[in-house]
Formats: C-alpha cells, sequence, structure tokens
C-alpha cells in the first residue's frame, strides 16, 4: 500500500521538478566545495611532482649515512638469523641463504680458483684464491761407503696462499668461509687475504670491510681496499678510475699477476661511481676450453636482470615515451634503463682484451654478480601483467622463451631444496650466453642490435656514395680470428686441459660445466623424423647425431615477424629508434657530473643536445659481435665494412670532424686504429 502511495508523489511532476532542481543545485554546490577543497592538494602535487620523482635522493644522499648503514645492517643480521642461522642440526647451507662451501670455479687448474661467498638474505661476494705453485726438487742421499747414491723428490712450495675479496658485506660470514673453505679445499693451510675490491658503496656490499681491517687474522696482511674514486667506500685506501689495472697479491714465487689481469671498469647508473671488476686470464695460460672473462659486476648486472639505477638522470615513464619519439626527440641516454643499457654494453666491450679474442663465445664469459636475484627476477617476467617489450614473447625465438622457463624452473627447484640438502646457488657463474636468453635489458640490447644493421643495410643499399666491395681483404677476417686457432697466447703446458676432479665435497665446475644446459627444447615433428628415418636404416648413427644437432638450431627463428613494407622509408619514429640503439650500444656510459667525469676518466655527460652524443666504431662492433649478431657465418665481415663505411662517410659530411685517412682503399683500414674511430651521434643522424 506504501509503496504504491509513494509512486503517485515521485512521478508527480509539481512536486518532483522543483525538488530535483534543489536536489541538483546542492550536489553542484558540494562538487564546487570538494573542488576548492582538493585544489590546493591538485596544485601541491603538480609543483611537487619533479621533487616526487627523485625520491631516489633518499638512497643517493641518506642511505649512505650512518644511521642508514646501522638499519640496514641490523635488519639484514636480524631477518638472516631468524631465516638461516637458528637452523636444525644437518643443515648443509651451515646457515648462509645457500649452499657454498663444496663449490668452487676453476680457473687456472692447481693454481687459481673462485669460490661464493653468500651473505646476509641474498648477497654473494666471492673469494679469489691463488696457490702456490708446486715446484719439485732433487735431494741426494750418499750411503757412509760413499759409493751408491739414492735420489729421492719433494714438492717444496712457498708456504703462503694469496687471495682477494670481492664485496665484503658481512665479516663475520667471511670469516666463517674462509675457514670452511680453508678446512674443505686448502688441507687447512690459512689464506692470506691482500685485498678487497668493493664494486659500489652500499653497506651491503661494504659494512664489512673495517672490521676485516681490525680482525686480528686478516688485518697483517690486508694492505688494499679498492673502491670507485668518486665513492665512499668504508675503509677505502685505493681509489680506482675506468680503465685502471689492479695490484694483485703476491707472496715470494705465488704472483696471481702472472695469472690473470682485473681491470676496473666504470659502470655508473646503480650508484655514481660503481665499478665492475673484469679478470681475464693472462695469454699463456688461455686454453682452449677455458673461460675467458669473469664479471664481477656488483648491483650493476644480475642474472636474469640488472640493479636499479638509483645515481642515473630521471626520466619518468622512459618505456612508454619510446614509442612517442620522433627523429627530432632527444635522445636521454644517461636515464634511468638506458643508463643500465649502456653499461651492459660497456662491459660487453671491455671483457676481452683484443680484436683476437673470440668475442662470439659468450658461454666462456662468466657473469659474478652481487646478488642471488634469479628465481624473483626471472618469475616477474612470466607473470601475464608485465608488458614491457623485452617480455612480449612473441617478439621472441621460441629458444628464447623455452630457455627463460626451464631456467626459472631450474632455479625454483635449487631454492626449493631441503636444509638436509642445502639450497644451491643459481647467479654464480652464470654463462653470457644464457643471459643473452634469460637477461631481458640483453634481449633488449640485440633487438637493438638488429635495428642497426637493418638501418645500415638500408642506407648502404640506398645512400651510400660508395658500395662495399663484393671481395673483401683479408683485414675484415680479423674480427672473428680465434686466439686459440691462430697460436698465439698459448702455452704448451696446458695446451690440453684437465680439469681437477670432484669429489663429495668439493666440487669443482669450469667454464663447461657452467655452460651445459639443463633441458633441449625440440620441435616434436623434428624428432620423431629423425626417429622414424633411423628405425627404417635410412640415417646412419653419425647422420641422425648431425639431424639433431641441426633441429635444436630450427627454435633460434622467431615464428611470429612483421613484414616489411616494400619501397618505402623509415618512419619518423623507427629513424628514432635507430639513433636510440647507436647511442645505447655504440657509446660508453657517461659520469653523472663533469666532476665525476674528470676523477672517474669517463666521458663528460650531455644535457640537452644529444646529437653530441660520442659514439664509437670498435664500441659498437664489439656489442653487436658479443650479442651474437656479426659472425663470419652470417656476412659479418661484409656488415663490419658496412658500419666502417657509415662511419667514413659521415665523417667526410661533418663540418667539425677533420681526417687524413685514405678515401675507399679498404685494404689500408685499421681496424684497431684510434683515428676515425669515434663520431657525433648527429653527423651518423644527418
Amino acid at each position: 500500500m506504501f509503496p504504491a502511495a509513494t509512486r503517485e508523489f515521485r512521478h508527480n511532476p509539481c512536486l518532483m521538478a522543483p525538488i530535483t532542481f534543489v536536489g541538483g543545485l546542492m550536489l553542484c554546490a558540494f562538487w564546487i566545495f570538494a573542488f576548492v577543497w582538493k585544489f590546493p592538494i591538485f596544485a601541491l602535487g603538480y609543483f611537487l611532482s619533479p621533487l616526487i620523482n627523485r625520491t631516489q635522493f633518499v638512497i643517493e644522499f641518506l642511505y649512505p649515512s650512518g644511521l642508514g648503514r646501522w638499519i640496514q645492517v641490523s635488519i639484514s643480521n636480524l631477518m638472516a638469523r631468524s631465516l638461516f642461522k637458528n637452523s636444525r642440526a644437518g643443515d648443509k647451507n651451515r646457515g648462509f641463504h645457500s649452499r657454498s662451501v663444496e663449490t668452487r670455479i676453476e680457473v687456472v687448474p692447481k693454481r687459481l680458483y673462485i669460490h661464493p661467498l653468500p651473505q646476509y638474505l641474498d648477497n654473494i661476494g666471492y673469494l679469489i684464491v691463488c696457490l702456490p705453485e708446486q715446484q719439485e726438487v732433487t735431494v741426494v742421499d750418499s750411503t757412509p761407503m760413499g759409493n751408491v747414491t739414492a735420489t729421492t723428490k719433494r714438492d717444496v712450495s712457498p708456504p703462503r696462499i694469496v687471495a682477494i675479496i670481492v664485496d665484503c658485506g658481512d665479516a663475520s660470514a667471511v670469516l666463517r668461509h674462509l675457514k670452511l673453505i680453508s678446512d674443505v679445499h686448502y688441507q687447512r693451510k690459512k689464506i692470506h687475504v691482500q685485498a678487497i675490491l668493493s664494486t659500489h658503496k652500499h653497506h651491503d656490499h661494504t659494512a664489512g670491510n673495517r672490521a676485516m681491517l681490525r680482525n686480528k687474522e686478516t688485518a697483517p696482511d690486508l694492505k688494499i681496499i679498492c673502491g670507485g674514486t668518486v665513492e665512499k667506500v668504508p675503509g677505502c685506501n685505493f681509489f680506482v678510475e675506468n680503465g685502471d689495472l689492479l695490484p694483485l697479491p703476491r707472496f715470494g714465487g705465488n704472483k696471481m699477476d702472472e695469472l690473470i689481469e682485473i681491470e676496473a671498469v666504470a659502470t655508473p647508473a646503480h650508484t655514481r661511481g660503481s665499478i665492475s671488476y673484469i679478470m681475464r686470464l693472462q695469454p699463456d695460460y688461455l686454453m682452449s676450453n677455458s673461460a675467458l672473462g669473469f664479471l664481477f659486476t656488483g648491483d650493476t648486472i644480475f642474472s636474469a636482470g640488472a640493479g636499479v639505477p638509483f645515481e642515473a638522470d630521471i626520466d619518468v615513464g622512459q618505456d612508454s615515451k619510446e614509442h612517442k619519439q620522433t627523429f627530432a626527440s632527444i635522445i636521454k641516454a644517461s636515464a634511468s634503463v638506458y643508463a643500465m643499457e649502456r653499461c651492459f654494453g660497456e662491459v660487453l666491450a671491455r671483457s676481452l682484451r683484443t680484436k683476437a679474442s673470440p668475442r662470439n663465445l659468450t658461454d666462456r664469459l662468466l657473469l659474478m654478480p652481487g646478488h642471488e636475484y634469479s628465481n624473483e627476477l626471472l618469475s616477474r617476467q612470466l607473470v601475464s601483467t608485465n608488458n614491457t617489450d623485452n617480455c612480449k614473447w612473441k617478439n621472441f625465438s621460441p629458444q628464447t622463451f623455452f630457455e627463460t622457463v626451464s631456467h626459472y624452473y631450474v632455479t625454483l627447484h635449487r631454492k626449493a631444496l631441503p636444509q638436509s640438502t642445502g639450497k644451491l646457488l643459481s647467479a654464480f657463474g652464470s654463462p653470457i650466453s644464457l643471459e643473452m636468453a634469460i637477461n631481458p635489458y640483453f634481449r633488449s640490447m640485440r633487438k637493438r642490435g638488429e635495428v642497426i644493421l637493418q638501418a645500415i643495410q638500408f642506407w648502404h643499399k640506398h645512400f651510400a656514395r660508395t658500395k662495399v666491395p663484393g671481395q673483401l681483404p683479408p683485414t675484415y677476417y680479423a674480427y672473428f680470428a680465434n686466439v686459440h686457432e691462430n697460436g698465439s697466447g698459448r702455452n704448451p703446458s696446458y695446451s690440453v686441459y684437465s680439469k681437477t676432479a670432484s669429489n663429495e665435497s668439493q666440487w669443482t665446475l669450469d667454464a663447461a660445466d657452467l655452460a651445459e644446459p639443463v633441458f633441449t627444447t625440440l620441435y616434436s615433428t623434428d624428432l620423431d623424423e629423425v626417429i622414424r628415418e633411423l628405425q627404417e636404416g635410412k640415417l646412419t648413427s653419425q647422420e641422425g647425431a648431425q639431424r639433431l644437432r641441426s633441429i635444436k638450431k630450427r627454435l633460434r627463428d622467431n615464428v611470429v615477424s612483421r613484414r616489411p613494407v616494400p619501397a618505402t622509408l623509415p618512419s619518423d619514429r623507427a629513424v628514432y629508434r635507430g639513433l636510440l640503439a647507436l647511442a645505447l650500444l655504440g657509446s660508453s656510459p657517461t659520469a653523472l657530473t663533469l666532476s665525476d667525469s674528470r676523477r672517474m676518466k669517463l666521458p663528460p655527460p650531455v644535457h640537452k643536445y644529444s646529437d653530441q652524443i660520442k659514439v664509437s666504431r670498435r664500441h659498437l662492433i664489439a656489442v653487436l659481435q658479443c650479442l651474437g649478431l656479426l659472425t663470419a657465418e652470417d656476412d659479418g665481415p661484409r656488415l663490419i665494412a658496412m658500419i666502417h663505411q657509415v662511419w667514413k662517410e659521415a665523417i667526410e659530411s661533418s663540418p667539425t670532424h677533420h681526417t687524413n685517412s685514405e678515401n675507399g682503399n679498404y685494404d689500408t683500414i685499421d681496424l684497431e686504429a684510434d683515428e676515425n674511430d669515434i663520431v657525433d651521434l648527429g653527423d651518423l643522424k644527418y
């Protein structure tokens, strides 16, 4: 009865029209009041947005303070103690976040080894151990009659094992490791640590430096603590600049510098003075299957990811803006993710010694990151909400996707192992060949490299004033020479690699072990066809093995590709992407400030005029080779000749660049010469 009565009132125009009008006015008044009330907040947010976008200043300026150190170390120790150190008896992790004491990488047989040093919740430091060389001497004993002599031999060695630590965040954990490693691997001989290399200033990598200097066991030998010259590394007494070769430990006849060299490479992004340390074998100790380089990258390069660029330039929404930029847009190559990609390229370009090094053998370049983040970083790539270009799997080959997924399963398995077995490290010694597939930054760089090569071939076909000749001189094939094929840098005593055997308590790995895949993916139809032909006797065992090797490569081809539009010029956006790729892959990282540039020996920052970015031909070629885009099988020498021609014509057209190089004579070009190696991005642009 009541709803029926009110219906008459609700639909009565004479009554409801004024009520609706008054209600509308009240609602408008409320909206106006809310807008006036909220307007100061909107205005404040608008004017403070530049400061809000720079919250990383907290990390740059407040985190390095003593209070920041106390907070991080206290929280990290508390969490590590609750998670790892209160474990039951029989824990194979020994109170660390991963089982590592048994594991080591053999760099030089019987002489040089690398051990991981798990610290805190997920940090990894490294111990580089150099053993004294075993020497045999002859001892002659005579009988009392003097007419008979007996000759015996014994090993005489210098008494000390010398070592370097890379990143000492937790001194107590490192000291425990030194004792355990000595007991398990080196007959309880003392390991004399003579140097600590700090990759950057953050406390989880440096908080243990001063404690090691105060400790009575390590203080007498520890003479050098290295850090970037613009970093405030605790206890640092040896400040390194970009390109410095470090003094290495020695005692008596045990000299580490006879076996390896370590170069400091400035990678400013995570912090302004971040340093990556590249360890290379000396030429006399290079072997046919030894690792070519070890990349200690701290928080710059992780397995399957990268560190946060806390102290790089800021460019909000960089990924989304990239697809909207045009030919005339400014390239902020030192900002955000771009800064990290430049650091990746710098490490790749500097990882090998000379042009004669086989840059395409990236399975022999081993990554030594500062954290065990592999599982978390891989899982982020596989979630459906990740829409970044580097994780749109349709843009990549099936092999790239399956390698990422299979490695995620491996890391998940190693992380889930019980305490009675021990959790195993996944990031330790990760080969760069694997990182090319599972690391989104390397995938992005490879895509950029493909853009560069497509653009250069398009330019050569339509615009080059001088065409690269069909028959190239041998000079251009020098980039693909293998250091072991030409006989240089090879010690006959190490011509056959003989790895130290592993046992239950000593797990000795080498580059071949670390590069060995756990899973292999094939197309079912290809495999079934090989099986059928083997059963029918159409294939010999040799032919079957060859077919199986070849079908593995089929997954490298993309299954989704864009069809190029014929007879069209590149769009403004395509030109921008090509220029961006040249800036990121062809130039070294720049310093954050002019003063940093002078102190770190880095290029100065480029602010508004991205045309002034210096692009190096050699740097670009080295990075493209490490990315696997320039190979002798895929017309690499001809592509390198085209790159040289681009540089030559850009220099000839530049009003500011002067050169005395010969014109058009490909036989006289010196691939290692500094002359004409660097041009401005603007010269390449126009």
